[in-house]
């Protein structure tokens, strides 16, 4: 998995509004967290509605697909968005 993110294509960090990626390890589980920053939320959506997002997930549901390999993503992925306030 980590392999994955290292050699991805990172057309993310060009997007309008990114400020950030991370991707978190677990230490004894199998859950990854994969945290994306936007300056808004509207930046966040208008990358999931871009060529970029389709790009980098173009192999999703695929043979080609990380969800393919065996002992990684075991279950379906999912989202939660959270927002922040400056003070």
């Amino acid at each position: 998995m980590k392999n994955v993110f290292l050699q991805r294509p990172r057309m993310i960090e060009n997007e309008q509004g990114f400020i950030a990626i991370r991707v978190l390890r677990p230490l004894q589980d199998d859950i990854y967290i994969v945290l994306t920053q936007w300056q808004t939320e509207e930046d966040f959506r208008n990358w999931q509605a871009s060529t970029a997002y389709q790009h980098a997930h173009k192999n999703r549901n695929t043979q080609k697909g990380i969800d393919q390999e065996q002992g990684v993503l075991k279950g379906k992925p999912y989202h939660y968005l959270y927002q922040a306030s400056h003070r």
